[in-house]
């Protein structure tokens, strides 16, 4: 199965990547640096895991608080925990390549703003990945 935001990671970096997709569900795939995917993860996305707190667990709200480094209100510590865990997840599987030369995260989708002021890495924020992606496989892409 291809995947466009694969494709478009490989397009547009040459090195190891962690290519994240932070929307309903947050994909995190590690491509290598010879472009072979490696594997990935799948888990629920910010919205998800905040709706699932208040539709699971009695008298947590739908949390539209805050991410706070020390939390101190229900809201602020729902949103807060959530950016934590997908953080978390990434970051984790960035520091499996983080020793290979060029390793990077490329961040895209809904929420990934929201993650990318979050994580402790490095970075780059491409929003139209998976555009890239389909422009490369339908071969319209300036390969320049």
């Amino acid at each position: 199965e291809l995947d466009c935001a694969l494709v478009g990671a490989r397009a547009m970096h040459a090195g190891s990547c962690v290519v994240v997709g932070a929307g309903t569900a947050t994909t995190i795939d590690t491509l290598g640096a010879d472009g072979c995917f490696r594997g990935g993860l799948i888990l629920p996305g910010l919205d998800l895991m905040r709706s699932a707190l208040a539709g699971n667990t009695a008298g947590l709200p739908l949390a539209a608080g805050h991410w706070e480094p020390w939390p101190r209100t229900t809201g602020d510590a729902i949103v807060s925990g959530c950016l934590e865990a997908q953080a978390g997840a990434v970051e984790r599987a960035y520091a499996r390549i983080a020793d290979e030369s060029g390793a990077l995260c490329l961040l895209f989708g809904g929420a990934a703003e929201r993650l990318d002021a979050r994580l402790d890495i490095p970075r780059r924020r491409i929003d139209p990945l998976v555009l890239e992606g389909l422009l490369r496989l339908a071969g319209e892409a300036d390969t320049s």
